[in-house]
């Protein structure tokens, strides 16, 4: 059976929740990612970011709540929001990040993982360990393990 130490991807590019929106982009394209861990000053695991965040947080911005129909994020800490007080925009990585993680850990079978994510809906899950971030299983590691046939479906 394949464990998940035996696929993720143990170079981990994580933010704050600082991170500012526009560095979050440049980390995410540079990288040829589509998402990230949030961790604290300690290294802590507190959420996670992805590119469908930052979309939509995009297009709330632009379009408005009403006209997309949905309910917005972006009331959290608009006094903080630098440069633009009450803009109801997303500025930082906080503002748009998911804080329930599903995460898993390194001994947890791939097969479980595959489960998670077609349950969930979700394309990558944290490694954690004592809450601190040590990997990232995404769909690509899991496809990877499958084309070369460490998976037995």
């Amino acid at each position: 059976m394949v464990r998940t130490g035996e696929i993720m991807t143990r170079k981990v590019i994580s933010v704050s929740e600082d991170t500012s929106i526009e560095d979050l982009c440049g980390l995410l394209y540079e990288g040829r990612i589509t998402g990230a861990p949030v961790v604290d000053q300690e290294g802590m695991l507190v959420g996670i970011v992805s590119k469908d965040d930052v979309v939509g947080a995009y297009f709330r911005d632009r379009v408005g709540d009403e006209a997309a129909g949905m309910k917005t994020l972006l009331e959290i800490g608009r006094e903080e929001a630098p440069g633009g007080e009450g803009s109801g925009r997303a500025r930082r990585v906080g503002d748009i990040m998911t804080r329930e993680v599903v995460t898993v850990t390194e001994d947890t079978p791939v097969k479980e993982i595959l489960h998670i994510m077609v349950t969930k809906g979700i394309h990558r899950v944290i490694v954690v360990k004592d809450g601190k971030v040590r990997g990232i299983v995404s769909a690509m590691n899991v496809l990877e393990a499958l084309l070369e046939d460490r998976l037995k479906l």
